[in-house]
């Protein structure tokens, strides 16, 4: 029964282009307009997330298990056959709650990225602890990485090649840019724009940690 919750939580990530989208477009964090995938997913994409921005206002770095159901009974909703289509996909509550409750081991009623997708809670981590240490914030950052290509103006947004600037100098950050750029870049338009990074500022990640740690060892002294 696990392998198979496994192998459902697996079809969804594969659904999207990067997990760390799919993530981003559950917890709604501010990104608006529209969203543009390749193959056969965008209309159902897109109206997901119409929906999502009618429901959900936290940006929180975490997903309920009301914010994931709802998402996928609007993408069954809008894509009914090809979503019947799909082995693994869950359709029915009892299917949904045991994904959930694959994800969601503590039953603590919220998953949080790690849960979600191990590598880009990783490098998305990592890149908001740069950021925070070397600018104070992830919007600060933005402005200092954006200089428009010429190393003097700004034009408000990022090229791959100038959110690679962060991997330089005497503190850099660890990050995989090319992993972390495709999952911040969420309209699939080669640039990002404040808007895709600003949301890390509200991402308590200092409490996560702890809460991961003091769980880890909860769980090595029973």
């Amino acid at each position: 029964m696990r392998a198979s919750c496994i192998s459902s939580q697996e079809k969804l990530l594969d659904m999207h282009l990067h997990p760390l989208i799919a993530w981003r477009k559950i917890d709604k964090d501010g990104v608006f307009g529209p969203f543009f995938f390749g193959g056969g997913w965008s209309s159902a994409a897109f109206t997901a997330q119409y929906f999502l921005t009618e429901w959900m206002e936290d940006g929180s770095m975490r997903i309920s298990y009301d914010e994931f159901r709802f998402y996928l009974y609007d993408m069954i909703s809008t894509n009914k056959a090809h979503c019947s289509s799909l082995p693994g996909f869950p359709k029915m509550e009892s299917e949904i709650a045991a994904v959930w409750r694959a994800m969601d081991k503590e039953c603590t009623g919220y998953i949080e990225l790690r849960d979600w997708d191990t590598k880009s809670h990783e490098h998305l981590a990592e890149f908001k602890t740069w950021a925070d240490r070397t600018h104070g914030s992830a919007a600060v950052a933005f402005r200092a990485l954006d200089t428009g290509g010429n190393g003097q103006t700004s034009n408000c947004k990022l090229s791959r090649k100038e959110l690679e600037r962060c991997t330089r100098g005497e503190d850099p950050c660890k990050a995989e840019i090319e992993f972390l750029f495709d999952g911040l870049d969420v309209n699939q338009i080669e640039y990002l724009y404040e808007a895709d990074v600003k949301f890390l500022d509200g991402w308590d990640l200092a409490w996560e940690e702890w809460q991961a740690e003091a769980e880890r060892k909860w769980a090595e002294s029973v």
